[in-house]
């Protein structure tokens, strides 16, 4: 009620003063300066006005004050309630984030082991799958030559168990449909040796063992660990739900003044300041120093 009553009471004052102002700006305004005796008078309206100016700032001052008191009054008790809470809130809060740090980089180290495993199942089953290729490169070459090389029937049906009937099943059925193929084309150049196979010998022994040798090796059964797959998706979605309550924000701080880009910089007008304060009998108009231009400006002075 007190604040109320003075802020009334000023509000008064100053509208008290609005006629004397507006007197001021009018005289001001219809002064035209061509002789000595015009400047005089523009000069004691201004310093007329500079004393108005002055009554309101200091008048303004005096009015102003219990409500600058009352309003440090009232940032005191608020900061006397909220600052230790504040600090204990900050501290509080630095806790959770270096927790969440900690479980984040758990996580991350946890999904980059699982990431190492895979890759290590993944170089096994190339150098399988490599393995398996040369082997089958071998077997193939090993197949036709035999084969192709029966004298007999006899020998044909033996030649036709070893690389046939015992045929490895991790080879695949691609090779083993070519090896029965070229075995029954064998036999049936052995019945009538007149009907020449030679052109499909060459043929499926140059896709298995020349240099357009093409070798089908079968899948891999050998998949990556559902488990480990499944672990990982459980990871990414715990580091989702972690990320909750946490704000990303940009900030920055220099690490090379030398490579900041000189748009980005400001000049440090107060510490110009004290230069020219601690420097100026030695300035002189228009000098250059530092990149900076140092000059006199005139104003008006009203006494």
């Amino acid at each position: 009620m007190e604040l109320e009553k003075t802020q009334t009471e000023s509000i008064k004052k100053f509208e008290a003063l609005q006629t004397t102002v507006n007197s001021q700006i009018e005289t001001l305004k219809q002064i035209e300066i061509s002789d000595p005796t015009s400047l005089g008078v523009a000069n004691q309206q201004l310093s007329a006005a500079k004393t108005l100016v002055n009554g309101i700032e200091e008048k303004r001052v005096e009015l102003k004050a219990p409500f600058l008191d009352a309003g440090k009054k009232i940032d005191a008790l608020a900061g006397n309630l909220s600052k230790p809470l504040e600090s204990v809130m900050d501290s509080l809060k630095d806790k959770v984030l270096t927790y969440k740090k900690a479980e984040e980089a758990k996580r991350i180290a946890e999904i980059e082991k699982i990431a190492a495993e895979q890759k290590a199942i993944q170089q096994e089953e190339e150098i399988r799958q490599n393995m398996l290729a040369e082997n089958m490169k071998k077997f193939a070459a090993a197949a036709f030559n035999g084969i192709n090389n029966i004298k007999n029937e006899s020998e044909l049906s033996k030649a036709y168990t070893d690389f046939y009937v015992n045929y490895p099943v991790e080879y695949g059925e691609d090779l083993k449909a070519k090896i029965k193929a070229l075995g029954s084309a064998r036999y049936a150049e052995l019945k009538n040796p007149i009907q020449s196979t030679i052109d499909f010998y060459h043929k499926l022994y140059c896709e298995y063992t020349g240099t357009e040798m093409v070798i089908e090796v079968p899948a891999s059964e050998v998949m990556v660990d559902a488990k480990l797959e499944e672990k990982k998706a459980e990871l990414e979605i715990q580091q989702a739900a972690s990320s909750k309550g946490l704000r990303a924000t940009w900030d920055f701080e220099v690490s090379n003044v030398t490579e900041v880009p000189k748009s980005w910089m400001i000049v440090d007008e107060k510490k110009v300041k004290e230069f020219i304060k601690e420097h100026k009998s030695e300035l002189s108009e228009d000098i250059i120093i530092n990149g900076i231009r140092f000059f006199q400006k005139k104003t008006v002075v009203i006494k």
